[in-house]
């Protein structure tokens, strides 16, 4: 998590406006340790989700000792990349992955403190985000200068970082011309070299946090080649108009066919102002505020993360005779809907539910303070659903009641 006095500094200097290099200590602990990194990378590769160039050019899965990133620490992931670079004779390599928090659920809930307290500071809420991976033995990025869709959070391991940077209207013929609402990923077409004298350098250690907002090209140059591995946060901030839509359309299928055809008019004064709305077109208003009221809760939630946590509730991971309190940072949503049903959003996820009195104000107070006791959870009586819900709430990542798992991942 960020020190208060740290995210302030950085929002008042550099988010959103041009590349930041925060130090170590702008945080209350690092986000990521290499042994997520020997992790996930495994679990990628095993899954056949990792891209690779070797000498610059784009490369087919291999086959990889993969025990040897058993090891989870800087020696191993060198290793690694070591022998991957001697399999194919020494060339240059690099290998990339994304959504990474979809491969170990447990990088979301490290990542989501960070953005909840960037969110709730610039008032920003991200429609997206995707946790990358990049790493290998290599002098340049293979893609070469490219822009990317989004803010990066670049979070290097091994090895740092040396990034060249230029604003969007200084390369490929911008000079003059506005920045576009929505940024394309594009890669550079001419010579970048020729371009370094307009180019802004950055260079950042491992355990360093190197951002860069959206609209800027860049490549990473070491000038030789060297061993590094990085996590990446991109932020994804652009309007999501389509999923928007879809989850309307998803709330008018609903409908019964007579609704869907009735009429949709609205009886109105002589100057046009709406004196009464028909009943099915105010029916359609409704539900197109509900979707997208549900739709902006389960992103904020989230954090942005769009891939959820799988859930397993056929495991009872949940005690009612222990306190729970809510993660630090989490957002918990709990919603009456049109239908009558209350929706609870937990982390991006959704589950649709009927409950009893007691069980929503049990849930109701976990939301306002935090936290529930267990002679809270007794004055309610035997609720049958009670449980179930509170497990579901465990498994999504938003509470807790394990001391070892809250040192773990908050």
């Amino acid at each position: 998590m960020w020190k208060d006095e740290n995210l302030k500094r950085f929002l008042e200097t550099g988010y959103e406006e041009a590349p930041v290099v925060l130090p170590p200590e702008s945080m209350q602990a690092p986000i990521f340790s290499i042994r997520d990194g020997c992790l996930a990378l495994k679990i990628m590769i095993e899954a056949k989700s990792i891209q690779w160039w070797i000498n610059g050019r784009r490369r087919q899965e291999m086959n990889i000792p993969l025990h040897i990133l058993d090891g989870g620490d800087e020696t191993a992931m060198n290793h690694f990349i070591d022998e991957v670079t001697r399999l194919n004779d020494g060339e240059e390599m690099m290998f990339s992955g994304h959504n990474c928090h979809a491969a170990i659920p447990e990088l979301q809930l490290r990542c989501k403190p960070f953005l909840h307290q960037l969110y709730g500071e610039s008032g920003v809420c991200s429609n997206g985000v995707n946790l990358m991976m990049f790493g290998g033995k290599y002098t340049e990025t293979p893609a070469g200068v490219h822009t990317d869709p989004c803010d990066i959070f670049l979070i290097p391991l091994i090895g740092g970082k040396r990034l060249l940077t230029w604003e969007w209207q200084l390369l490929d013929g911008n000079e003059g011309t506005e920045v576009p609402v929505k940024i394309p990923a594009k890669s550079l077409t001419i010579n970048w070299r020729e371009e370094q004298h307009k180019a802004e350098v950055y260079c950042c250690n491992a355990g360093d946090i190197l951002y860069f907002p959206v609209g800027y090209w860049h490549i990473n140059d070491y000038q030789t080649a060297k061993n590094t591995f990085s996590f990446g946060i991109n932020v994804f901030k652009n309007s999501d108009f389509a999923r928007t839509i879809g989850a309307i359309q998803r709330k008018m299928r609903q409908l019964p066919i007579a609704d869907k055809i009735a009429s949709m008019s609205a009886k109105c004064d002589e100057s046009g102002e709406v004196l009464e709305l028909d009943p099915t077109y105010a029916q359609y208003l409704a539900l197109i505020e509900e979707a997208i009221r549900i739709n902006f809760l389960i992103r904020s939630s989230s954090a942005g993360f769009v891939t959820g946590i799988k859930l397993d509730t056929t495991v009872m991971a949940f005690s009612l005779n222990c306190p729970v309190r809510v993660r630090p940072y989490s957002r918990i949503f709990l919603v009456n809907c049109e239908d009558g049903r209350d929706t609870l959003i937990s982390n991006g996820m959704v589950a649709k539910l009927n409950l009893s009195a007691d069980a929503k104000i049990i849930i109701s107070t976990l939301i306002e303070t935090g936290k529930c006791d267990p002679t809270f959870f007794a004055q309610s009586g035997a609720d049958p659903c009670l449980e179930n819900v509170m497990n579901w709430l465990l498994q999504t990542g938003s509470v807790i009641q394990d001391s070892e798992i809250e040192n773990a991942y908050v």
